[in-house]
């Protein structure tokens, strides 16, 4: 015998459940979005492989086929909605094998998305020696060795001219909240040459992109490390190089105060000669930074200066500086 419910009360059961799958769904997706997402570091090896590791685990996950457009790796970038890596190579030793700049998709197959002439306009090899992507992923700023200009502007998905700057574009500059201007944050320190040592202020470099105009303050005492816009931190990471004095180390200053809060300098004698990268790379939503030594990654505590991961990542292969993303590698179906 069936048990019948009268219509409002199935009304209000069906209201109930739908209620219910509401608040359950609600509560996976407030999950979902407290979960910290996973970080990945991208290098390329002087062997022309692109190798890409867990963060947190330290695991490699994936390396590339030889890709045979690379020279000798100079700087990368990466375009993190778009999932590109770029490649900048140059040469010591003259030869023409290889493009200044190569965009590559992050898939298994490293798919080429564009690259650059091999010889400028003037027949001559040409090699690109930095690179930087606009805030909003629209402009590549790239340093190429024999143009007029110090910084051609590419488009960053066609890899076409759209402009040039007489001044540098570098990853270790603050771009603003809106991409129009960057700023360069060097604290004082020492200097010695020879038997003399001179003390050197701190100082904000600002650069406006749109005009080409800059201009610099100095700091006193290294108070207030902060570009025009302010930060919402109030640490500030600096890699300190001086290969005359056999320096490079990684520091930690207060924005505000300029005090030191931090140091690490126990890098080996080999990279302290020739560093991989000359900037801390940041992970968004943590403290840490990252940065290439010799063939492994470095992940660091960004406030205190201590080692949270050493990553092991090739033997005996030289690696670029290193590119996060929290978008990890497309597998093709």
């Amino acid at each position: 015998m069936h048990k019948h419910f009268p219509i409002s009360t199935t009304i209000q059961i069906a209201m109930g459940s739908i209620v219910l799958l509401g608040i359950l769904i609600a509560i996976g997706i407030l999950l979902r979005f407290d979960e910290s997402p996973t970080w990945y570091g991208y290098v390329v090896g002087e062997d022309r492989r692109i190798y890409m590791v867990n963060l947190e685990s330290g695991q490699l996950e994936w390396k590339s086929r030889v890709l045979q457009q690379i020279g000798e790796p100079t700087e990368i970038e990466i375009h993190r909605e778009e999932s590109i890596l770029y490649v900048g190579s140059g040469s010591v030793l003259p030869r023409s094998d290889y493009v200044p700049l190569i965009a590559l998709k992050l898939n298994s197959s490293a798919d080429i998305v564009f690259e650059t002439p091999r010889f400028n306009d003037s027949g001559v090899a040409d090699g690109v020696y930095t690179l930087r992507l606009s805030p909003d992923g629209k402009s590549l700023y790239a340093n190429y060795l024999y143009s007029d200009q110090y910084t051609t502007i590419l488009d960053s998905l066609t890899g076409e001219t759209i402009g040039s700057l007489r001044r540098p574009v570098l990853k270790r500059r603050e771009f603003s909240s809106d991409g129009k201007m960057t700023a360069n944050i060097v604290p004082g320190g020492t200097r010695v040459r020879g038997s003399d040592s001179q003390e050197y202020p701190g100082l904000v470099g600002v650069l406006d992109l749109e005009t080409g105009e800059g201009f610099t303050t100095y700091l006193e005492n290294n108070q207030g490390l902060y570009p025009p816009w302010g930060s919402s931190e109030n640490h500030f990471v600096y890699i300190r190089h001086q290969p005359r004095q056999g320096i490079y180390r990684l520091e930690v200053y207060d924005r505000e105060g300029g005090e030191v809060l931090a140091v690490f300098d126990e890098f080996p004698e080999e990279v302290k000669i020739a560093p991989n990268q000359s900037y801390a790379t940041r992970i968004p939503g943590s403290d840490n930074v990252t940065m290439t030594a010799g063939n492994e990654i470095v992940v660091f505590n960004g406030r205190t200066a201590e080692v949270v991961n050493r990553i092991n990542v090739v033997e005996n292969v030289r690696l670029t500086e290193v590119v996060v993303t929290d978008k990890p590698l497309i597998l093709e179906e």
